[in-house]
C-alpha cells in the first residue's frame, strides 16, 4: 500500500511536470533596447527635460541657500544642512526615476499585451558604479522579439 502511494505520488508529478513543460512551449519572449527609448522616444525626451530643468532650479536654489546661510551657522548645522540639502537632491532624482519607470513599463506591458508576449526582458542595464559613474552592461540574448520600436511608437 505505502508503495502504490509513492507510486501515484510520483506519476502524480510526472504528469504536473509534463503539463507545465507543454505549457512553456508557447513562451514568446519580448527584447527591448532601453538606450534607444532614451534617445528616440518623445515623450521620454519631454519628460526627461522637464525633470532635468526641475532638479537644476532646486539644486540652484538649494546652494544659493546655503550659502547665504552659511555665515550664520556653526559648520556642524551647516554639514547637516549640506547633508539635507543632499538627501532632498537624490530624493528629487528618486522620484523622477520611478515616473519614468512607470511610463516605460505601462507603455511595455501595453506593448507585451498587444503582441501576446510571456515577459520582456532588456538588452542592456545601465548602472552606477562606485564612483556615480554610469556604467552599461550588455546581455547576450538569442531570440526573443524586439518590440523596442513599438514602445518608442507607443511613447510618442
Amino acid at each position: 500500500m505505502n508503495l502504490n502511494k509513492k507510486s501515484l505520488c510520483a506519476l502524480l508529478m510526472v504528469g504536473i511536470i509534463a503539463i507545465f513543460v507543454s505549457g512553456c512551449s508557447n513562451t514568446k519572449m519580448g527584447v527591448v533596447d532601453t538606450e534607444r527609448i532614451m534617445k528616440e522616444s518623445p515623450q521620454i525626451q519631454t519628460i526627461t527635460k522637464a525633470q532635468t530643468e526641475q532638479y537644476t532650479q532646486k539644486q540652484k536654489d538649494l546652494t544659493e541657500k546655503l550659502q547665504n546661510d552659511k555665515a550664520n551657522m556653526s559648520d556642524a548645522d551647516y554639514q547637516k544642512s549640506v547633508n539635507a540639502a543632499k538627501a532632498e537632491l537624490s530624493g528629487m532624482e528618486s522620484q523622477f526615476n520611478s515616473e519614468l519607470k512607470t511610463t516605460i513599463d505601462k507603455a511595455m506591458a501595453d506593448v507585451s499585451k498587444e503582441k501576446n508576449l510571456s515577459a520582456v526582458v532588456m538588452k542592456d542595464l545601465v548602472q552606477t558604479n562606485q564612483m556615480g559613474q554610469p556604467t552599461k552592461e550588455q546581455f547576450v540574448i538569442q531570440g526573443g522579439i524586439d518590440i523596442t520600436d513599438d514602445l518608442i511608437q507607443k511613447l510618442q
